[in-house]
């Protein structure tokens, strides 16, 4: 009867070991995984900071341009926008 309890818990730990390793390697594949979602925010911040910076720069040179040059403008806005936002709902998958 003691050995069978005694197989019964060894096999218990084996699965329990097991177990551990399993997630001990999950856990480090995640850690990895928010490292890597962690340096695409920085980089993405950076950029959102250039075109912020650019968008700046831009709507007070629209100031001193004519109809079609602020529609022109308008348009690269707008695509800085779309890029923006792409950026940020990949972070956010």
């Amino acid at each position: 009867m003691e050995n069978l309890q005694l197989q019964s818990l060894e096999d218990k730990l084996q699965k329990l070991m097991l177990r551990f390793e399993q997630l001990k390697k999950e856990n480090n594949k995640l850690k990895s995984e928010v490292n890597n979602l962690q340096t695409a925010l920085v980089l993405a911040n950076k950029k959102t900071a250039q075109l912020q910076q650019k968008n700046d720069a831009l709507a007070i040179g629209i100031q001193h341009k004519s109809p079609e040059e602020k529609k022109q403008l308008q348009s690269r806005i707008d695509a800085y926008l779309k890029e923006i936002d792409k950026c940020l709902s990949l972070l956010d998958a």
